[in-house]
């Protein structure tokens, strides 16, 4: 502790100051004067304590503890005087000061002094005796930090593929320190331990209040605040000590962590929670330090392209303990983070906030000098970026008039100056003008000590520079880390103001009047907004917020859905970038965005991604604020809706989706009755907190929000969206939860509204309600996974599956929504109908033809389509009586809007013709006749079948679908058979062998329906030319006629049984022909001249066996290749791609070697059956897959050589370019020869 007189302050001192002292001792004093002095001292001692008391209370420390104890500390702390420039030191367990009287200088490092007034407390981390603990924790030579060392992990995604720019630019933007490298972080106040921090007394001395920890002991048990008060220490010695260990700001002394951490805060975040997201401006956070746990930066790589989609977040780095997230150099800017931030495990973060680190920075301003490099790449990004001085004397008001030459001529004039914190910028006398373009400024009145803050954009001096002020005792000092001032001298500017006598005069008014001197800068009327009144523009500019983005940074993305926010450049560039490919460059003056703040477009049209060569400024319009503004001027409506023509892009943003049809008049009355409302971020709540109604409609204009239904389901609602819509038809509103996730615009409509609506326009009733239901629907085939206005509904029903998409689109225009209540027929047997009918929601049964108790009901599913032979024109009356369970929503086909639209469709009308055709010709024969005459039911009785016939219903099946697939589970009351009516279809074996044909009247599916076998025995498969008609036996129908006659069941599986046992005879006879035909031929082949019989006839019990018939193609040549042919009987011509024959092959003749290794990708030869023909073709995955199972790694190893081989003489061209025939390596011939050639 440095010397210097010392007095207790407290009741118990002497009486008398020492100045008293010594006029007492020189010469007697009149008891008067002597008073006098006395009241004078006790004034002071008084207002000592009353300081000391104040500094007490309001520290961090003493947070929670009662304002009596504090009093007393301040009672017994001593009075130290130090007189003009001598130096105070800091020391472990010594006493905490407080500035009483007078004034200090502080010096960091190399920085300006910086005067520390009235109330300022020094040496709290000493008191406690931290200092020492400081010393253990202190920075060594050349030693990386433990942020250097184990902070943050780049994830794979951000150091390869595309885009490594701007993910590498995404989280060096988070993180700037993180991803310097050590090398660049290496400071001079590593070697030294910490900055020099020097304190000396101010000009006049100071007096100080010094408060020994053992006073604070003392006084706070009496009143047992110490429990709070040791509380508070644990706390910010938690932070104290985290802020040393991390070396967050290596270098810094103890003293200036300790005041850090007592702004600092700690939260805590759990798994999965958003530390912050991606655009989100947060200026109250400046550093981020991760304490515990882990979290991962991500980037939105592809946002959502359809409204129930959740867009791609891609993982760029992963942050763990030491991290640190923010840039003290930008720490006074409102700048968007330029990626998301979520805590992977549960996280604890040490959060310091802006206003609390520039308040410090402002008292210590040498602190600047450990992220000094940084702060100068901030100067040389910002050198490029700024506008020009002209530029900014634009956006003044006060020259918005002025003569362009003028301006140019002041821009010649104007001086840009950078600054750091602590720097004086004028001071008294000076009678420039100053226009602070970035950073924040203290502008302090001598005379009556009051200090102001000029932020970015303010204008500092314009009466005194126009001569309507005298200038007064001010200083204007730095108060951000980095400044950036446009200055004008007076001197320089009178000269040039005199060669234009107009604007002399204007200005000489302008300053008589002080009307329009501004002291923020203007922002320049945009574009969009030329047309409208200026008090309208003064509104929106009120709104207006100055954002910047560091390089690289996206503004915004591509097809994402954001707040909608407009941008001026003010600094700085951008290019726009559309599908990856750079289409313009903005410069300042230049904005975008205009669309989605009117809501033109519901996503964005293309990136706008800031340039690398620096940072960039703007001026952000919130599009909820834009809205309120409008709603304030309604003139400007008109313009702005006039204006949405010129885009053609309303579209279901604008109205409501089940109205599109209705009139403007309707609409305008839906405006008129529901108002829009902006809601708050969270909360189902007006901006001004007013709940909103749960029991409307809601149309989502802009923004999005999650709707959380009654049976737990989530539903995403993007802009553009609706929910509700059932209250159009009565129906009571769900009970739901609504959560706006950003920002909201909505429109509301209640049920009373509608009936006004409704009865105000009655002709546009049916209109408004089909609207409803339509939209309803629509909102089904979401939930079945089809986007909106997808066609893919359609393909339900097989008679669809082979049109094409532009068809479908046109078909699904003409479905019309129907809906039915619990308890409403859907169709009823026998009553006329011509539609046809997809379940799109709801349950519903099938009751046959309604006259018969159902027991056992048929539930229809999701998807299910009856009426195909109705919408064909086959049958002009429904099958059976469909009945509504729950509430059901059904799309309807009529047949008239499937024939009109067939009339555009050539290809899909002759299509259809000839399923008409075809269906005209179906026997109008009872479906109990069909399954009576079939192989299976013949000795079943009437009964029995009809009981079994009951609810069948129609099904098709397009070309080459499977009716039914081998080793399907099969189960009495749940497996269902089929009688063909219709077309052909093919019954496959195991190893897809026809084994027979199935064709009108015949029954298949019967063994698995009567429970016979426990799965499928065969495939069955629609012939591929043409559609399959048949009429679908269910299994509940089966097992109640089962039930009903027992005694026919075990016949009826006897039969069954017969035919099972001529199959299995069938295949016994095919694996002895493949054991005994196919195998020796293809042991023959040389690409298996290795393989044993064993292992070749399990490579061929897989092979598949087709017939050609006469002048068929066996394969193509061009078509992919891939498979061994092998023909087994008949005979076959070989043709070029051009036609022309050039060979025969005969029974046993084997093709296809080199495409079976892969070497060929396509047959090169086309081959034609000459009669009717039977082929074998065994796959290359095939013969790899069998050798992998059998573990043959010797024939694997020989395949592999014989490729390699294969393919070398390809390339050398072996054996005709070694041979002395004079044949070079282009040579086609040659080629081929290599290819087929044996070692």
């Amino acid at each position: 502790m440095s010397s210097g007189s010392s007095t207790p302050v407290g009741p118990s001192s002497p009486s008398g100051s020492t100045s008293a002292k010594c006029l007492q001792e020189a010469t007697p004093l009149d008891p008067e004067v002597l008073r006098s002095l006395r009241e004078k001292q006790e004034r002071e001692e008084k207002e000592h304590r009353e300081i000391t008391q104040k500094a007490i209370s309001g520290l961090p420390l003493f947070h929670g503890c009662s304002t009596e104890s504090c009093r007393q500390i301040a009672t017994e702390a001593s009075s130290q005087t130090l007189p003009a420039g001598e130096v105070l030191s800091l020391l472990d367990h010594g006493p905490m000061f407080v500035i009483v009287a007078g004034s200090m200088h502080v010096h960091l490092g190399c920085s300006p002094k910086v005067e520390l007034g009235l109330g300022s407390v020094i040496n709290e981390a000493g008191m406690l005796g931290l200092l020492e603990v400081a010393e253990q924790l202190k920075l060594q030579p050349n030693m990386p930090t433990p942020c250097e060392a184990a902070g943050l992990t780049f994830s794979g995604a951000a150091n390869v593929g595309a885009g490594i720019e701007m993910h590498r630019a995404a989280v060096q933007n988070l993180c700037p320190e993180m991803c310097i490298s050590s090398g660049r972080r290496k400071l001079s106040c590593k070697s030294l331990g910490w900055l020099k921090l020097e304190l000396r007394a101010g000009d006049d001395g100071v007096t100080l209040a010094a408060v020994p920890f053992i006073a604070i002991f003392r006084h706070l048990n009496e009143d047992s605040s110490y429990a709070r008060f040791q509380a508070n220490r644990k706390h910010l010695v938690e932070k104290y000590s985290a802020l040393l260990f991390y070396a967050v700001f290596p270098g810094l002394p103890p003293e200036i962590v300790w005041s850090m951490a007592g702004v600092s805060i700690i939260q805590s975040f759990e798994a999965g929670d958003t530390i912050f997201e991606d655009g989100e401006c947060k200026p109250e956070q400046a550093f981020l330090v991760i304490d515990k746990g882990e979290a991962c930066i991500t980037k939105l790589a592809m946002p959502a392209r359809t409204e129930g989609e959740e867009g791609h977040q891609e993982v760029l780095a992963t942050l763990r303990p030491s991290a640190i997230v923010g840039d003290a150099c930008v720490c006074h800017k409102c700048m968007p983070f330029s990626a998301t931030l979520k805590a992977v495990s549960q996280t604890s973060a040490l959060i310091i906030p802006t206003a609390g680190l520039l308040e410090i920075m402002e008292r210590f301003p040498g602190m600047t000098a450990i992220f000094m490099s940084r702060l100068r790449e901030w100067i040389a990004f910002l050198e490029h970026s700024l506008p020009l001085p002209t530029q900014c004397l634009v956006g003044l008001e006060l020259f918005a008039s002025c003569d362009q030459t003028l301006l140019r001529s002041l821009g010649a004039i104007c001086m840009r100056k950078f600054f750091f914190v602590g720097d004086v910028v004028a001071e008294t006398g000076d009678d420039s003008l100053r226009i602070v373009e970035i950073g924040r400024c203290r502008v302090r009145m001598k005379k009556t000590g009051v200090c102001v803050f000029a932020e970015t954009d303010s204008v500092l001096g314009e009466r005194v520079f126009f001569g309507d002020a005298e200038p007064e005792d001010v200083t204007i000092t730095v108060s951000s880390p980095l400044a950036w001032i446009l200055c004008i001298t007076k001197k320089l500017f009178k000269p040039i103001l005199e060669r234009y006598p107009l604007d002399e005069k204007y200005f000489k008014q302008t300053c008589h009047e002080g009307d329009l001197l501004k002291a923020k800068l203007e922002t320049p009327i945009l574009p969009l907004f030329r047309a409208c009144g200026k008090d309208f523009f003064c509104a929106v500019q009120t709104v207006m917020k100055s954002v910047m983005f560091q390089p690289n940074q996206t503004i915004c993305m591509q097809t994402a859905v954001d707040a909608g926010s407009m941008y001026s450049i003010r600094a700085g560039k951008c290019v726009i970038d559309i599908s990856g490919r750079t289409v313009r460059r903005m410069e300042s003056g230049d904005s975008f965005g205009e669309r989605s703040i009117l809501g033109f477009v519901n996503r964005r049209s293309a990136s706008v991604i800031v340039s690398k060569d620096g940072p960039c400024i703007c001026m952000e319009i919130p599009r909820p604020e834009f809205l309120a503004a409008l709603e304030e001027y309604p003139n400007e409506q008109l313009y702005f809706h006039q204006l949405a023509g010129q885009y053609e892009a309303v579209g279901a943003r604008s109205q409501w989706p089940m109205l599109q049809e209705c009139s403007n008049q309707l609409r305008n009355l839906l405006n008129m009755y529901a108002k829009r409302q902006i809601t708050s971020k969270g909360s189902w709540t007006t901006n001004n907190g007013e709940e909103l109604p749960l029991n409307g409609a809601v149309l989502l204009f802009n923004g999005e929000a999650k709707v959380c239904h009654a049976n737990g389901e989530i539903e995403i609602l993007a802009e553009g969206s609706c929910f509700g819509e059932q209250l159009f038809l009565g129906h009571p509103a769900e009970n739901l939860r609504i959560h706006p996730v950003t920002n909201c615009e909505v429109q509301i409509i209640t049920p009373d509204v509608i009936t006004r609506m409704l009865e105000e326009c009655p002709d546009e009733r049916e209109k408004v309600l089909q609207g409803a239901r339509n939209e309803i629907a629509a909102k089904a085939e979401q939930q079945l996974g089809f986007p909106r206005h997808d066609p893919g509904i359609l393909r339900y029903s097989p008679i669809f599956r082979a049109c094409c998409v532009e068809f479908l689109r046109e078909i699904h225009k003409q479905l019309t929504a129907c809906i039915f209540k619990p308890g409403e027929t859907i169709t009823k047997h026998g009553e006329p109908g011509t539609s046809l009918l997809i379940l799109v929601k709801g349950s519903a049964v099938n009751e046959g033809d309604g006259n018969h108790d159902h027991s056992m009901p048929l539930c229809l599913p999701l998807g299910y389509v009856c009426g195909e032979v109705n919408v064909l024109g086959s049958s002009d009356h429904y099958l059976n009586t469909l009945r509504a369970q729950s509430l059901c929503i059904v799309q309807a086909l009529a047949r008239s809007n499937l024939c009109e639209v067939l009339q555009e469709f050539p290809t899909e009308n002759k299509m259809f013709e000839t399923l008409q055709n075809e269906e005209h010709e179906v026997p109008d024969v009872l479906l109990s006749e069909y399954v009576q005459n079939g192989k299976t039911f013949g000795s079943a009785s009437p009964e029995f079948i009809d009981i079994a016939c009951r609810g069948a219903d129609d099904v098709f099946f397009a070309p080459g679908e499977y009716l039914m697939k081998r080793g399907e589970k099969c189960r009495l009351g749940e497996t269902c058979m089929y009688v063909l009516l219709m077309g052909s279809a093919s019954v496959l074996g195991e190893f897809n062998d026809e084994l027979e044909q199935l064709h009108k009247t015949d029954v298949t599916g019967e063994a698995g329906a009567l429970g016979e076998s426990a799965h499928r025995g065969a495939t069955v498969r629609a012939c591929p030319d043409c559609f399959v008609h048949c009429r679908r036996l269910h299994g509940v129908s089966i097992q109640m006629a089962v039930q009903a006659f027992p005694q026919h069941y075990n016949s009826l599986l006897e039969i069954s049984s017969n035919r099972n046992s001529r199959n299995e005879q069938f295949l016994k006879q095919r694996t002895e022909w493949v054991q005994g035909t196919v195998v020796p031929i293809l042991l023959q082949c040389n690409i298996f001249s290795n393989f044993s019989s064993e292992l070749m006839r399990d490579i061929a019990t897989h092979l598949e066996l087709k017939h050609h018939r006469v002048h068929t193609e066996i394969c193509t040549a061009g078509d992919a290749a891939g498979t061994l042919l092998i023909l087994m009987e008949g005979k076959a011509s070989v043709k070029t791609q051009a036609g022309a024959v050039i060979g025969c092959v005969t029974s046993g003749a084997v093709m296809g070697e080199l495409s079976v290794l892969g070497i060929w990708e396509r047959h090169m030869a086309t081959l034609t059956a000459r009669c009717n023909c039977m082929v074998v073709s065994i796959t290359s995955e095939l013969i790899w897959d069998v050798c992998e199972q059998h573990q043959a790694d010797d024939q694997l190893q020989a395949l592999r050589r014989n490729i390699d081989q294969r393919r070398k003489q390809m390339e050398q061209r072996l054996p005709m370019c070694f041979l002395p025939l004079d044949i070079g390596e282009e040579d086609a011939y040659a080629r081929v020869i290599a290819i087929h050639a044996e070692s």
